[in-house]
């Protein structure tokens, strides 16, 4: 039986890395995909080391198409048991008084229009299937309105309402899709603060999430996890 194919979009050297580490330590082969390659190479490396199974794509979250088409071609390849969807946020955040055109555009084509260019080709497949999980990654701005993520948090709830469409949508096919907040800064392995998520107990909620599809919503905080009312 060949083990279970997971794609991370947006991966990094943070949450990702430990996600990655859980589900390689558990058998599954995980995919990496951001549009850095020395990047990707770094967070590759300890993985590798460590015996998990570890394949790299380069490709732009913000270049719709072609993000659309390395997906397409990653799941003809090995059809895909879970995507995980966390690519950073713009850097740039304004109060929203200052809100523009111009520095709300950057969020919403990572965070949304990315968000769909990997669930328009994944969701009908996972229907197809009648398999598979599709969890996006937001902070608290998707939930609670915060002046001062006034760009950030327009793309965060259009996220989560996409997420949660998709919820509904993929259940019917016994499929799943999810929402995941992490409700506050993320600290570094094995150096976290009382006030910081700790990325170990993200990444393993985020395996227990994809594997018994428990919820279709998790806020993780510094004092726990939360599921909203009706989540379940």
């Amino acid at each position: 039986m060949s083990a279970p194919q997971l794609l991370i979009v947006g991966a990094g050297t943070g949450l990702s890395l430990s996600t990655a580490r859980r589900f390689g330590t558990q058998g599954w082969t995980v995919h990496l995909l951001a549009r850095n390659a020395e990047r990707l190479e770094h967070a590759a490396e300890p993985l590798i080391a460590e015996g998990v199974s570890v394949h790299i794509h380069v490709g732009d979250v913000t270049d719709h198409a072609e993000l659309s088409a390395t997906v397409a071609a990653i799941d003809d390849a090995t059809p895909l048991a879970a995507c995980i969807f966390q690519p950073r946020g713009a850097e740039q955040m304004v109060d929203v008084l200052d809100a523009t055109v111009d520095n709300v555009r950057p969020h919403l084509d990572m965070l949304v229009l990315g968000a769909v260019a990997v669930g328009s080709v994944l969701a009908p497949r996972m229907v197809q299937r009648r398999s598979g999980s599709l969890v996006f990654v937001g902070g608290g701005s998707a939930r609670t309105p915060l002046r001062f993520f006034g760009n950030l948090g327009m793309a965060m709830s259009g996220l989560r309402n996409y997420a949660l469409m998709l919820a509904s949508a993929l259940a019917k096919a016994d499929a799943h899709a999810a929402f995941y907040t992490a409700a506050g800064m993320i600290g570094s392995e094995g150096a976290v603060a009382s006030d910081q998520l700790d990325p170990v107990v993200m990444a393993q909620r985020m395996f227990t999430l994809v594997r018994d599809r428990d919820a279709t919503e998790v806020l993780m905080t510094p004092t726990g996890e939360v599921i909203p009312k009706g989540a379940r």
